[in-house]
């Protein structure tokens, strides 16, 4: 074959491409720039101010009974909105709320999940409502109300033990006496804990408490500091002995508070702080009670 028409067919197939390539980025040059920057805030608004609803959501059905971790499903077409979901009792009261934010890039429908851990004491029914907020004068957007019923919990077998009796704060921790023998325990990550002593953790957050409690087998320990104006508030167990007394197992706990000082710098948020540990026994004794001790802070 001639070179010379080697180089015209060459030359056709260049044109050719480059008359493809403009072709597609006419016809798909929109869809191309959405997903590879986004789209422009003009589509968006575009999309929000269309008629008719852009929320829709599927789960939990009307009249569902819904366990303490449930997921609000649904699908959305507000891309770059906020879809919150608030959990309210009979009376309207706040119980718990959680928010989700929808990607831009999506400028049709999308599916959304809101996931819950509601671990408060209201039982009975409810109410899910569920809204998306627009940006542009932050107002509440299909609000979709779910009649609900949080049914009673069936918990583990709680025995709570209650303190024999419990030191002033300021009073120093001691140091183990002889006749008394020191315990190992375990502290624990309350979200990996049994259900029965998250429950109790969710039911205490709000108020000081130092509860040991028998559950599954096991001795557990919960102390609770109320509610917090910020972060830097902590509190620490241990040591932790076993004496008897009159016949009677004993468990003397020390408990460490610790507050924050005034210049350090510190999360701006209200806080719960709180310690829970699972005594590493053997064998649990009868007529157990427990003593617990506040260190200086």
């Amino acid at each position: 074959m001639d070179i010379r028409n080697i180089k015209n067919i060459t030359r056709k197939n260049i044109v050719l491409l480059i008359i493809l390539v403009l072709a597609l980025l006419v016809l798909f040059g929109g869809a191309l720039k959405n997903l590879v920057i986004g789209p422009s805030n003009e589509q968006i608004i575009k999309v929000l101010e269309e008629k008719g609803p852009k929320l829709k959501v599927e789960t939990p059905a009307a009249g569902a009974k819904i366990n303490t971790e449930f997921t609000v499903t649904g699908k959305a077409k507000v891309p770059g909105q906020y879809i919150r979901a608030i959990l309210r009792d009979a009376q309207g009261n706040i119980l718990q709320r959680q928010t989700t934010r929808m990607k831009e890039r999506h400028l049709d429908w999308t599916g959304f999940k809101i996931p819950f851990t509601y671990t408060g004491k209201y039982r009975g029914k409810a109410e899910l409502e569920v809204y998306w907020l627009y940006y542009r004068d932050v107002s509440r957007r299909d609000v979709t109300k779910i009649p609900v019923n949080l049914p009673p919990e069936q918990t583990e077998s709680i025995q709570p033990v209650q303190p024999e009796q419990t030191s002033q704060p300021g009073q120093p921790v001691q140091p183990p006496q002889p006749g008394k023998t020191p315990l190992s325990f375990t502290v624990l990550d309350l979200s990996a804990a049994p259900k029965g002593l998250r429950e109790l953790a969710g039911q205490n957050r709000e108020k000081a408490t130092a509860t040991g409690i028998k559950l599954e087998g096991n001795v557990y320990l919960l102390i609770t500091r109320g509610v917090k104006p910020t972060g830097g508030y902590n509190v620490e167990i241990g040591p932790v002995t076993q004496e008897t007394k009159a016949g009677r197992t004993v468990i003397v706990v020390a408990v460490k508070y610790t507050d924050p000082k005034p210049d350090q710098m510190v999360t701006q948020a209200i806080t719960y702080p709180m310690a829970a540990a699972k005594l590493n026994l053997k064998t649990i004794p009868h007529g157990l009670s427990f003593v617990f001790i506040p260190e200086a802070r």
